[in-house]
């Protein structure tokens, strides 16, 4: 049976649905991919094409390739990188599982927001605090409104401007990862974006502190709302 391949790049699209029958346990660990001539039958293209999607499996970490003993599933759970987080919340056959990762992935993030946090109280410049300035009181005009997926796409926006602010590569690198998996979360289940009550407050306050180079009133904060 052939399967509709849609979109231009026909080799990302093919990644893409390997991909997803990896990270839903369609193909667990160990089990071998079909013979590539079987695969670029099903999705109606050549064996080059099929192998550069192959190619970007290996990459990501999902397959290992053998020559003479065909392409074989990873164990992503043990050999995965951190960019497959998005990817599986959306994919996970175990929902247990996606909840539990999802727990996790909001812990991590607040303790790298209270990092981010620090760094940006100690290296800010007044460029830097300008833009969280106006985001923060736009952030509360559109709390007022109640509109509960801008505030998520406006919170999202916010902490890309806190990151910018430590000038650090090392959290711009590592926090992009994790702002990137909350960004598409938040873009697909913005309902799950909680209007908290004391949302305003803990901006004009973390704010605050930031203006005022006060680190450790900043983390104070952070880790208390969150």
């Amino acid at each position: 049976m052939t399967t509709q391949i849609k979109g231009t790049n026909l080799s990302e699209t093919i990644f893409e649905d390997l991909k997803r029958k990896i990270l839903s346990d369609t193909w667990k660990a160990g089990e071998k991919l079909p013979p590539e001539r079987d695969l670029a039958l099903e999705y109606g293209t050549n064996r080059n094409t099929l192998r550069e999607a192959i190619r970007k499996l290996e990459q990501s970490r999902l397959v290992s390739v053998r020559h003479g003993s065909g392409v074989r599933v990873e164990n992503f759970r043990k050999r995965g990188l951190v960019d497959m987080l998005g990817p599986f919340l959306e994919e996970a056959s175990d929902n247990q599982e996606r909840i539990s990762t999802l727990k996790d992935l909001l812990i991590t993030r607040a303790s790298l927001l209270e990092l981010m946090i620090r760094m940006a109280a100690e290296r800010a410049e007044p460029t830097d605090l300008n833009r969280l300035r106006a985001l923060t009181e736009q952030q509360q005009t559109l709390f007022s409104s109640g509109d509960q997926s801008k505030v998520a796409r406006g919170d999202v926006r916010w902490h890309q401007a806190v990151v910018e602010a430590t000038h650090s590569l090392t959290i711009r690198w590592t926090a992009n990862t994790f702002l990137e998996v909350y960004r598409g979360f938040i873009l697909r289940f913005p309902h799950l974006w909680i209007l908290h009550p004391e949302y305003p407050q803990f901006l004009e306050e973390t704010m605050t502190a930031l203006e005022n180079k006060d680190p450790e009133t900043a983390v104070r904060i952070t880790k208390a709302y969150y």
